[in-house]
């Protein structure tokens, strides 16, 4: 639904900017704070491929926004398949992470 709304020109500013605003704001923060809170007591292997996945997620949602599922429909599916695909990887890969390593 994401792409749909898009396809209308004020919605698509409007997201290009909250997702900017998310991504590099707040989700990459988040991305480091589990890190340093994850640092020593998870495999650093592990540790580095959630920092490489959220930092995919960060860096790929802005640009669903900025290629519109019209005028480039498979950039705009390569980048919604590069973000949903490292943030469900990441957010499953995170969880079991604090599962286990959390007090």
């Amino acid at each position: 639904m994401i792409s749909d709304i898009l396809r209308l020109h004020l919605y698509d500013r409007i997201f290009i900017l909250e997702a900017v605003f998310y991504c590099w704001g707040i989700h990459q923060a988040n991305v480091r704070a589990f890190y340093k809170m994850l640092y020593g007591k998870s495999d650093p292997c592990v540790n580095d491929t959630l920092v490489i996945l959220g930092l995919i997620g960060a860096a790929t949602l802005p640009f669903i926004g900025i290629f519109d599922e019209i005028a480039y429909r498979w950039v705009h599916y390569t980048f919604a398949g590069l973000f949903f695909g490292s943030s469900g990887i990441y957010i499953q890969l995170l969880s079991s992470q604090l599962n286990k390593y959390s007090s």
